[in-house]
Order: structure tokens, then C-alpha cells, then sequence
């Protein structure tokens, strides 16, 4: 399976140690069995970088990540190497998951993009800067995460980082580069910061060698194999304690190691994870942004979902990730519920609400968007997994009902059905006779 091939395996081989004991009168000699040395179960690059987040109600609200290195791969794009020109980075960019890019689902214009990872507009405005005065870029970097929301977002790189060489070449910047404040060291690891925690200054937009596109320094740490960046001080501490186990992280929440393990099992390259969930209150707050209160009549709304279709079982959490593979590119999902019952009711109510519901941003039907008769499902304990391809040739619209707050994945109320959400006359039991194309185990 081509997830295999990129996950880090770190086996750990234990000596067998023979004791012999012997005395000098005696000829028989014994040995003690040896106690097999357990082999540590090998994780993703996804929960790797979970563990390095701390989990806070902000971030269990979104979590990005774009693996490029398995975008390489599927996408068979070349790296550009170490003295690569102008001309050969515009012809990677050309081909990276970019706003350029060429048939690539574009992560960077959906929100997914670190600031620090060098995207196409990133590279276009710094011109090589990043490299120059950081010692990395895209180049280096195999995945990128950001948690949270702005202003307190968090970003994470992994791949292959020397804080020595950040350092010296950090050193070298100066005349159109704003001044570091300081270098702070918290418990053995050291932190640039520019500016105050949170400081904003649109005159100093995009300035070398971290300032963002709205003026804003943050915090930088470079280690072996990551970068992390906030905006605050406190921000950064916490990363560092999440990373070194002083505080639970993301990888500490059961449910979020089961969105990541279905992702990785999916071979999703990127992926968005969230504990808000799309219940019908959460609907109905969608429908009424924007509207006076007295005008958000919540029978009106509650009549406009009339028409939605089935819904699903609550379930506590969900990811939506985009992969490719020889039929070609779909939408990846993983919910996990409370009981193995929901999660194969919503194996089947999944097919139903994309046959029967519609978009209640586009009003058109989510049929439309995904093909039911590419629907592949898998219910395993309490997590299901699906993908879904698009119609035609459409590319998979894997983000963009997410962010949109568009309620695909619209569950009951927790504790069971309170309104009627279906057609006249329907059920919101799921019909066996319509059981989706079972998913293919890897």
C-alpha cells in the first residue's frame, strides 16, 4: 500500500542477552530466556506533527496539514535542488499545489497554507529572501501544519532544518531586514521574536525576514527536523511544552490519533480536522448570520432544512482530506462517533443525504458535486471512513463546504431526532436496500 512507503517506521531492536552462569565444579550450564523487546507501533507524519500542537479548544477547532512530500510523489513533481535559479523555481511552483497550479487541488488558496512554507505567492513577493536569510524553504520542508485561529495560530514545519545554519544565516541580515528584538531560550530551546505578541504594522508588510503580509514578526523556533512560529510568546511556550510531553497536545486525544490513522489509511496529502461539528443548531446559526434577529425566524429556517434530507448520526468529530489515486482524484472523510451502531448507520445514511440533500449555499444537489455511484464506505468500530469522487470532470470539493459552513455531514441533535428534518412521509432510519459500495481495505 503506498501509505507504507512514507511512514517512519521506528523499530527499535532489543539485544538478546544470553546469561550464562557457571561455577567451576559444574559442567551444565544454563541460559536465561531473553524477554522479547516490544516493537513500538510506528505513527504517521500527521500524528507526529499532532504531538507537537497543544490541545486547546482553539485548536481542536481546525487543524490544516499539507503533506508536499507525498504531493511529490503522487504528482511526480522534481524538488528543485540547493542552487536552484529563479527559472527553476517558477517551474516548480508551476506545478506545486499553488494557485498556478496545473490540475492540483489548490491547498494554498483554501486556507491551508503555512506562511512560513513558501507558497507561490510567499516565494513571488520574497524572491528567494526566506532561503537567504532563514537557510530554508519549500526545499526543505516535507509537511506543514497550522492550528488554530488568527491571531493565535499556530505553525508547524517538518522535514530537514538546521538551527545553526538558520542562525548564521540570520546573522547576515541586515540594512532592509527589521531588527530582532530577542533571542530567548525556554527549556533548551531558542526562539527569535521581532515586535510585541501580536504586533501589527502594515508599513512593514512582507519586510525581510519573517514580517507577513500584514506586518506581523512572531516568534520563530528552529530545531532538528521543525519549525514552529507563533505570533504571541505564550503561544510558542506552549508549543515547546506540548513538544517535549509538559502539557497534552492534540496526539493525546483519542479522536483526533483515529482522524489521522484514517487519513494516513485514506493516503489523504491534505487533510482539515475539527471537533465543530454540523448539528442542526449549528446550521440554523449558519442561516441566520447577517440577519436581524427578529427576522431570523428559526420556523423558516427549520422549513428550509425540511427539504435537506436525511441526517446523520451525531458523531463527535470529523477530517475531510483530498487524495488521488489510478481512477483519480476524490474527497477523503473520516467521522468518529460514540458506538460502533452510528457509525454504521452513517455508512449508509451518508449515501442518502448526498442522493436526497442539497447545498444550501448553491441550492443545487450535493449529487451534483459527488458521484453516487463512487461512494465508498467503510464503517470500522466507531469511525467511519469514505471517499467520494466527483461528477465528471470536476475536481473534488474536499474544503470548500467546509469553510463555507455548507452542512454535508448534518447530524441530529446529540441524544437522538427531535425535528422532522426529512421529506413528508420519510424516515430518518437508514434503509438497508441502499447500502453504499463497501470501501476497499488497504
Amino acid at each position: 500500500m503506498r501509505i507504507a512507503l512514507r511512514l517512519p517506521f521506528l523499530f527499535a531492536f532489543g539485544a538478546l542477552v544470553l546469561v550464562a552462569c557457571a561455577q567451576p565444579d559444574v559442567t551444565a550450564t544454563r541460559t536465561s530466556k531473553p524477554t522479547p523487546t516490544p516493537t513500538p507501533t510506528p505513527i504517521s507524519p500527521y500524528e507526529e506533527l499532532l504531538g507537537l500542537v497543544p490541545d486547546t479548544p482553539e485548536t481542536r477547532s481546525c487543524v490544516l496539514i499539507n503533506d508536499h512530500a507525498l504531493i511529490r510523489e503522487l504528482f511526480d513533481i522534481p524538488l528543485p535542488g540547493q542552487g536552484a535559479n529563479e527559472s527553476d523555481m517558477e517551474e516548480y511552483y508551476s506545478y506545486a499545489p499553488s494557485p498556478r497550479g496545473k490540475g492540483i487541488p489548490d491547498l494554498a488558496a483554501l486556507g491551508g497554507q503555512s506562511f512560513l512554507s513558501d507558497g507561490y505567492t510567499q516565494w513571488r513577493q520574497y524572491k528567494g529572501l526566506h532561503h537567504k536569510y532563514l537557510d530554508f524553504d519549500i526545499r526543505n520542508e516535507d509537511q506543514t501544519l497550522v492550528a488554530g485561529a488568527p491571531p493565535r495560530r499556530l505553525e508547524v514545519l517538518r522535514g530537514r532544518f538546521d538551527p545553526d545554519a538558520f542562525d548564521l544565516a540570520l546573522s547576515t541580515c541586515s540594512g532592509e531586514c527589521t531588527p530582532q528584538d530577542s533571542r530567548e531560550k525556554y527549556r533548551g530551546v531558542t526562539f527569535h521574536s521581532w515586535d510585541e505578541d501580536f504586533a501589527m504594522d502594515l508599513t512593514k508588510r512582507l519586510r525581510p525576514p519573517t514580517l507577513d503580509q500584514f506586518g506581523r514578526g512572531g516568534r520563530i523556533a528552529v530545531q532538528d527536523g521543525y519549525v514552529f512560529r507563533t505570533l504571541g510568546t505564550g503561544d510558542m511556550k506552549s508549543m515547546i511544552d506540548a513538544s517535549q510531553d509538559r502539557r497534552p497536545s492534540l496526539a493525546d486525544w483519542e479522536d483526533y490519533r483515529l482522524l489521522v490513522q484514517g487519513m494516513s489509511e485514506l493516503g489523504a496529502y491534505g487533510i482539515f480536522l475539527t471537533d465543530e461539528t454540523q448539528g442542526i443548531e449549528e446550521t440554523l446559526e449558519t442561516l441566520c448570520q447577517g440577519m436581524r434577529q427578529r427576522d431570523c425566524v428559526r420556523l423558516g429556517a427549520q422549513l428550509q432544512l425540511e427539504e435537506s434530507g436525511p441526517l446523520l448520526r451525531s458523531y463527535r468529530v470529523f477530517a475531510t482530506g483530498v487524495d488521488k489515486d489510478d481512477i483519480g482524484a476524490y474527497t477523503a472523510l473520516v467521522l468518529v462517533h460514540d458506538d460502533a451502531a452510528s457509525a454504521n448507520d452513517n455508512a449508509v445514511l451518508l449515501r442518502r443525504r448526498i442522493e436526497q440533500a442539497g447545498s444550501l449555499m448553491s441550492n443545487r444537489p450535493w449529487a451534483d458535486y459527488f458521484d453516487i455511484y463512487g461512494i465508498e464506505v467503510l464503517a470500522r468500530d466507531n469511525v467511519l471512513l469514505a471517499k467520494l469522487r466527483p461528477t465528471g470532470e470536476r475536481p473534488p470539493i474536499w474544503l470548500e463546504w467546509v469553510f463555507q459552513r455548507d452542512p454535508l455531514l448534518m447530524h441530529e441533535p446529540e441524544g437522538g431526532l427531535v425535528l422532522n428534518t426529512t421529506k413528508p412521509g420519510a424516515s430518518n432510519a437508514p434503509t438497508p436496500t441502499r447500502t453504499p459500495r463497501q470501501l476497499r481495505r488497504p
